[in-house]
């Protein structure tokens, strides 16, 4: 599939297109800092632009729903803000958890706790409310510590700990992922496109293929870095080298809408 091919898709019936779209590394590059983490200039107005014209278009997302908030509030009240993979919405400036999710809360906050004085140099913790994540970006060395420790934090608590870009994260054992989340949000379109980087988006290439067997016409797109996962780069039908670039996609996509 071509970058034309991918607008022509996604233009043909406007009103019935979904567009879901991943956060770090897709819509904002990566940093060292995730607290420093910021959509590209553009994106905020371009996808407002695009949740006017299409069925859908939604943020979806490992950070918390408040952080994509602030980060996105610019593109107004239409974009969908989904964060910690499904487990928070956040629909006119409140955010609702999953039933059953808070009670991890605390479990959570105890897991920090347990950490802090533990981390080795090299390796920082954020919270995020409802899960963890341990990064090692800048020290490789540090990854087989970061693995070790996620374990023994899983095995104490019951969370589960997933890979990602230079990270483990640490969540509840509750059974959603951006799979069940994009098969939820598109099952009603006729035309369908997801926009990920990282190995957690591949739950998400799995739905689109699955709901692509039910009609949608579909989509697979990932966006390239140097860290990006061979198996989400071969499962892909349109690669893209930068957030950069799939801004300049997304507004030929809204000229052409």
């Amino acid at each position: 599939m071509t970058p034309e091919e991918l607008v022509d898709l996604l233009a043909v019936a406007p009103a019935s297109t979904g567009l879901v779209i991943d956060f770090d590394g897709t819509i904002a590059p990566i940093v060292d800092d995730p607290e420093m983490a910021a959509p590209l200039p553009g994106f905020a107005p371009v996808l407002g632009a695009l949740a006017s014209k299409l069925m859908l278009v939604c943020v979806l997302s490992g950070r918390p729903a408040r952080f994509l908030q602030e980060r996105l509030r610019a593109a107004g009240p239409r974009l969908g803000l989904i964060g910690l993979y499904g487990m928070e919405h956040a629909t006119e400036g409140a955010v609702t958890t999953l039933p059953g999710a808070d009670r991890w809360r605390e479990v959570v906050s105890g897991a920090q706790s347990w950490l802090k004085p533990r981390l080795p140099e090299g390796i920082r913790v954020e919270s995020k409310g409802l899960a963890l994540a341990l990064h090692w970006r800048g020290h490789p060395g540090a990854a087989g510590d970061a693995a070790l420790l996620a374990g023994e934090v899983a095995r104490s608590t019951g969370l589960v700990a997933h890979r990602g870009k230079m990270s483990v994260e640490l969540r509840p054992p509750i059974q959603v992922d951006k799979g069940v989340v994009v098969t939820d949000l598109l099952r009603s379109c006729s035309a369908g496109c997801f926009v990920g980087d990282d190995e957690g988006d591949l739950a998400a290439f799995d739905a689109i293929d699955r709901l692509a067997t039910q009609g949608l016409a579909a989509a697979k797109v990932a966006v390239r870095d140097p860290e990006s996962s061979p198996a989400l780069l071969g499962a892909a039908d349109l690669v893209i080298d930068s957030p950069g670039d799939l801004l300049d996609l997304l507004r030929a996509l809204t000229e052409t809408l």
